[in-house]
């Protein structure tokens, strides 16, 4: 104490008052890592915050999903059931679920192209099934255009799968790798059997211990070829032989031409 008439008091060496410390709220952030599209809202997440340092905390959470499944970028992510304990958890408030954000990338379709084989028809024209990897349950079409390298009959042809493209109810879930957007297999062209058209004549002959039927049989004066394809120039040509069956005896026997 001081001033003039300071001698004339005494002063107590303490005093006392109370106030309130107030919970401190602690800001929980949430950090979702991208995915693969896999059909499901599962999200991964860490959490962070901003406690006092030194303070002894542990926080926890029940679950954290996407909003939907389906593949896209900066998703909501919502984290739910978060509860905070530890020696300095009673020193804090809290909200129980935040958000953040995330990206579901799209799932690589890989497609394997099989070709079929095919006889004969003039064309280039190739049949070829797709078989891919995609989710169990996804709807998806795979599409494309598939030809052979030429027309022509032959075995272990190349045909090339161009153009593939996926659509459906499930499709932007997925991407096609550039790979897989053109495929080349082979497959087999066979030669297509064409018939002689027309009237072929026969006659019964007696037994000579030998199979020639060629005296006996008559072509067609004016010869045809069924099944040609297309505009395919095809000419009949040849001087045929005919054979019987068998060389004994009998009725009805068959006779074939070369």
């Amino acid at each position: 104490l001081s001033g003039t008439d300071a001698a004339n008091y005494t002063q107590n060496a303490s005093a006392t008052a109370t106030a309130n410390i107030t919970l401190r709220t602690l800001v929980i952030t949430a950090n979702a890592s991208d995915k693969t599209y896999d059909k499901t809202t599962a999200a991964s997440v860490t959490l962070s915050d901003d406690r006092v340092s030194g303070n002894l905390l542990n926080i926890t959470f029940s679950t954290s999903t996407f909003a939907t499944s389906a593949a896209g970028a900066n998703k909501t992510v919502t984290v739910t059931g978060i509860a905070v304990t530890g020696t300095d958890a009673a020193n804090y408030s809290y909200a129980t679920s935040t958000t953040t954000t995330a990206t579901i990338l799209q799932r690589t379709l890989n497609v394997t192209v099989s070709p079929t084989n095919k006889v004969y028809d003039g064309t280039t024209a190739a049949a070829v099934t797709y078989t891919d990897n995609r989710i169990s349950g996804d709807s998806l079409t795979v599409t494309g255009e598939a030809t052979f390298s030429s027309k022509t009959a032959v075995s272990g042809k190349t045909v090339t799968s161009s153009n593939l493209s996926i659509s459906g109810q499930d499709a932007s879930n997925y991407v096609l790798p550039s790979i897989s957007i053109n495929s080349v297999q082979t497959a087999n062209i066979t030669p297509r059997v064409v018939t002689i058209t027309g009237t072929f004549g026969v006659a019964n002959r007696q037994y000579d211990a030998t199979t020639d039927a060629t005296a006996q049989s008559t072509p067609p004066i004016s010869p045809g070829l069924s099944d040609v394809q297309l505009a395919d120039d095809v000419t009949l040509a040849g001087t045929p032989t005919f054979t019987f069956a068998q060389a004994t005896v009998g009725t009805g026997i068959g006779i074939t031409t070369t």
